[in-house]
């Protein structure tokens, strides 16, 4: 439905601009995979401002990490194929850089729980990257 595509951008944007700022400063790989995810989607020029001001807000300390993913949680649960594509797209930002430093990892390992991912399956996940 359009309201599960609008929570799914929204979340991945905003997730991505926290994460990218997870190590404590945003690197231009970073920043490019993020385009990267924006040219895939394909959105209107609005849309792509949107993604870019969702990306800026997610860098913001005091970001609600985890109101966000309950809301995510709460709209695509059924769609377990949509939340792994957005835990794959997140994790890739943690590994723009070439490496995911050990506080990164334990954000996204949070991230995956609060969408019912058990460690083993995110490890999982994480080997297929």
């Amino acid at each position: 439905t359009e309201r599960v595509q609008s929570v799914f951008f929204s979340t991945t944007f905003a997730l991505l601009g926290y994460i990218a700022k997870a190590d404590g400063k945003v690197s231009k790989a970073e920043i490019a995979l993020t385009e990267q995810v924006i040219q895939q989607m394909n959105p209107g020029s609005v849309q792509r401002k949107i993604a870019i001001k969702l990306f800026d807000e997610g860098k913001k300390d005091g970001f609600p990490v985890h109101e966000v993913l309950t809301q995510f949680k709460h709209e695509c649960y059924r769609r377990r194929s949509l939340i792994q594509m957005f835990l794959e797209i997140v994790t890739a930002t943690a590994f723009a850089d070439g490496r995911m430093d050990a506080r990164e990892q334990g954000i996204l390992e949070g991230i995956a729980g609060d969408l019912s991912y058990s460690k083993l399956q995110y490890t999982q996940l994480l080997r297929r990257l």
